[in-house]
């Protein structure tokens, strides 16, 4: 059963991305109805505004500039809810690439445009050596970034980047699991830290979708294990409690869409 969305029409103007993405909405909830699951839904509405960026990206002439359109958190990971952040990374070579200069100029006129079709686009311009320093500094921060996908770009630039986030040791495994344990907790408590009530948050109440990205994260990063089939290999769950928790975070995704 396919969830694909409509194409992005060509050369469209502002009013008519508009219906697009109010078509795209309005496919995604017969989808919804239809029985497809978070994981089409999510995907397929990521696809949808890869298709958009791209477009609007080469229109302004960036694909022509040295600059990487890099996403991360969750919607780099391929899994975009309706409304959720557009989070962005503006990938360049130095801090100093942009001021005063038309690449600059033509960095503004693309946010400003998704900005104008009311996309909740959550953006940063770094090169590689902030990302590093933010990234040590910042365990949610380091998350995100471990979660890139290149959009548009120097596929050169982005492999630089991957490789100076995952693999200079900015995060010992242990010193991971103890701050996303320690995040969790706090975000509990910030949640009044209880399951049973009459309006949860279904993102980052206890038990829901953030503690589920959580254990993840940490098998993982922490663990060296990329899902809960290899988790249940290496005795951590057993088959049951496995298919509990996928059935579980599906219910919460359909639940949030």
């Amino acid at each position: 059963m396919s969830a694909v969305l409509p194409a992005v029409p060509s050369n469209a103007n502002q009013s008519q991305l508009i219906d697009w993405l109010d078509s795209v909405r309005a496919i995604q909830i017969i989808h919804l109805d239809q029985g497809h699951t978070a994981h089409q839904l999510t995907a397929s509405l990521s696809d949808a505004i890869d298709e958009l960026l791209v477009q609007l990206w080469c229109n302004a002439g960036l694909d022509q500039t040295e600059i990487c359109l890099i996403g991360i958190g969750g919607y780099g990971r391929g899994e975009l809810f309706p409304r959720s952040d557009v989070d962005l990374l503006v990938l360049v070579d130095s801090s100093q690439l942009l001021d005063g200069k038309p690449a600059g100029e033509a960095l503004n006129r693309f946010l400003t445009q998704l900005w104008d079709l009311s996309l909740d686009v959550g953006h940063a311009v770094r090169n590689v050596s902030q990302c590093i320093e933010m990234a040590k500094a910042d365990v949610v921060s380091f998350t995100a970034m471990l979660e890139s996908r290149l959009i548009n770009g120097h596929s050169e630039a982005f492999i630089d980047y991957q490789s100076a986030i995952q693999h200079q040791g900015l995060w010992q495994p242990g010193a991971y699991l103890e701050a996303k344990l320690d995040e969790q907790i706090k975000r509990h408590n910030r949640f009044h830290d209880t399951v049973h009530r009459l309006e949860p948050n279904l993102k980052e109440g206890p038990g829901g979708l953030r503690d589920w990205q959580t254990l993840l994260w940490i098998s993982r990063y922490s663990m060296g294990l990329d899902d809960l089939d290899a988790l249940t290999l290496a005795n951590y769950l057993d088959a049951a409690e496995a298919r509990q928790t996928i059935d579980a975070a599906e219910t919460l995704m359909i639940m949030r869409f």
